[in-house]
């Protein structure tokens, strides 16, 4: 695909890996992901959505880590070794990012934006509060109720555990290895949904509701300051919405990051989809 000269920001070709092609039973095994017409293991909505930042980075500077949101759908699988770049767009006050192939084919599309609270919230934003509870929330996993919430996670990031999401998005920007606008390296924010998808497995839905491997189709953040490594932090996890698409069932996580202080730095949301069982 040839250069768009109205595009804000362009990245380099780059080929993903998937260090999640042995997780049995999900959609990024190369056997399971057959079974359901793909062509092999899809690379995780983490590693897309990290080889996006960049072109959210590069528009916004070191005030998004102060202040700032994303969401991203994701719409087209990615295989391993298949090339992707990331681009942007403006469209008013939002940065458009997307991830796309070299045939045009687009596998990610994000929106970006400075802000925080409410400002980071409704229609094309990070996400849209007033859609909760509109899309079948009482017909669907009456066993998994809103508002249940795992036991909170401590966590600690480092430099080697968040190298595997690093090194399979090809992010090798200083910020998040060596030195930062706030001193030491930052963890990357992708890797917090990392951490949230850990809680949101202790509750799976019942073979009555939902049939095949989750996959994770919308990722949210809103950052309020940046998360250095080698500091405490705890996440804290709830159910904040749930329903049906045209053939799938989804539960919508949320989930919030605290310092030892107790200050709140960054509140996301997670989708994890499944097919129907009735489809």
């Amino acid at each position: 695909m040839t250069t768009d000269s109205t595009r804000l920001y362009e990245g380099e070709w780059r080929t993903l890996g998937n260090p999640s092609s042995d997780s049995m039973g999900s959609i990024h095994e190369d056997g399971t992901a057959r079974e359901f017409g793909f062509k092999g293991g899809l690379v995780t909505g983490s590693i897309v959505a990290t080889r996006a930042m960049p072109a959210i980075v590069s528009h916004f500077g070191p005030r998004f880590f102060e202040g700032g949101w994303y969401g991203f759908r994701f719409i087209g699988g990615i295989y391993e070794g298949e090339p992707v770049r990331e681009f942007a767009e403006l469209d008013g006050d939002v940065l458009v990012a997307k991830v796309e192939k070299q045939d045009g084919t687009l596998c990610a599309i994000g929106r970006a934006g400075l802000g925080t609270g409410e400002a980071a919230l409704g229609p094309e934003r990070a996400w849209d509060p007033t859609e909760d509870g509109q899309r079948g929330v009482d017909d669907v996993m009456l066993d998994i109720p809103l508002g249940v919430s795992p036991d909170p996670l401590e966590f600690t990031p480092t430099l080697d555990g968040t190298a595997r999401l690093r090194e399979a998005a090809r992010e090798d920007g200083e910020w998040y290895t060596s030195a930062s606008p706030w001193g030491g390296p930052i963890c990357p924010p992708e890797q917090l949904m990392h951490y949230a998808l850990g809680l949101a497995r202790r509750h799976p839905p019942s073979e009555v509701d939902a049939k095949g491997p989750p996959i994770w189709s919308h990722h949210a953040l809103v950052i309020e300051a940046p998360i250095l490594l080698g500091r405490p932090y705890v996440l804290r996890e709830w159910l904040a919405d749930k329903g049906r698409g045209s053939r799938t069932v989804f539960l919508n996580w949320q989930f919030e990051v605290t310092d030892a202080d107790g200050r709140r730095l960054a509140t996301g949301r997670h989708r994890r989809s499944w097919f129907a069982a009735d489809s």
